[in-house]
């Protein structure tokens, strides 16, 4: 398990660090309450906006879809099924999961909002999903808004 979390804490810090480097060079709904389309195309994005829904879908090629709501400024993030991270995420459902590594994955999550908000600016939001469509995090500006666990 603890194999599972370090993988994702290292997906997500290869998000962060790729942000930086770029930077200088449903059935569940969102925040808004729209149903999530996991198979959107958007269109009429700014370049920093298509820049960073590249980078994190590269990050996360094999782990997770990542879809950009353009109308609400939200990255959604949800692991593909048999990945590490959804491992993971079945384990915190299942309450086999310790604190200490859920509040671990939060603050990735923070931490990548916070990389986000320097380079997009402020109102964009990330949101992670179970594969079964139910929201466990979101975060904005660097901020922590909900967390399912918490």
């Amino acid at each position: 398990m603890k194999k599972s979390l370090t993988v994702i804490a290292i997906v997500l810090l290869l998000i962060v660090w790729f942000s930086f480097y770029f930077n200088s060079a449903i059935k569940d709904k969102n925040s808004s309450g729209k149903l999530i389309d996991w198979d959107s195309e958007v269109v009429n994005m700014s370049e920093e906006e298509k820049n960073m829904l590249e980078i994190t879908k590269g990050s996360l090629a094999n782990e997770a879809e990542v879809v950009f709501i353009r109308e609400d400024k939200t990255y959604a993030i949800k692991p593909k099924d048999d990945s590490t991270i959804q491992t993971a995420v079945s384990d915190i459902i299942d309450g086999e999961l310790d604190r200490e590594s859920w509040e671990a994955l939060v603050k990735d999550f923070t931490d990548m909002s916070l990389n986000y908000y320097g380079i997009l600016g402020e109102g964009y939001t990330i949101e992670f999903y179970s594969n079964d469509d139910v929201k466990l995090i979101e975060v904005s500006n660097g901020s922590l808004v909900y967390s399912k666990f918490e």
